[in-house]
């Protein structure tokens, strides 16, 4: 058994951090990537990357698609709230980039109501365990 994700963006995080850690979990499968049809122009040839992955334009698509649990949201600040929102209002748990939202009353609402939802909101901590900052952690 696996859990299917869904990733919104495709920046450096997504191409550079999400998508190696995921390709070695065998209990996880990046079903789909969302790009906004602007984010695209020009910049097509790198989802040929990555044939298993559906990539699409209408964020619906991964809002309606009941196998997928988890909606990882890797764009820019001023949509985090937005897309965890909505991904929660659709029963999906998020692992939203850091910062997780541009004001500690949009993050309280966000975490609210993941808590009403029974999911699970979080910010991405990646590098928390990264050698060099347990280094200086000492």
């Amino acid at each position: 058994m696996f859990m299917n994700v869904a990733i919104i963006g495709f920046g450096n995080a997504v191409v550079n951090y999400h998508l190696p850690y995921l390709d070695k979990k065998e209990n996880i499968k990046v079903k789909t990537i969302y790009r906004r049809e602007e984010d695209r122009v020009g910049d097509t040839e790198r989802e040929l990357l990555y044939p298993e992955i559906a990539f699409s334009t209408n964020f619906e698509d991964i809002l309606q698609d009941d196998e997928i649990e988890l909606i990882v949201v890797a764009t820019h600040v001023d949509s985090h709230v937005e897309y965890a929102k909505q991904a929660l209002e659709h029963g999906k748990h998020v692992l939203v980039e850091k910062p997780f939202a541009s004001t500690s009353v949009e993050a309280k609402a966000v975490f609210e109501l993941a808590n009403r939802k029974n999911l699970i909101a979080m910010a991405n901590q990646n590098r928390r365990f990264d050698g060099d900052f347990l280094t200086l952690k000492k």
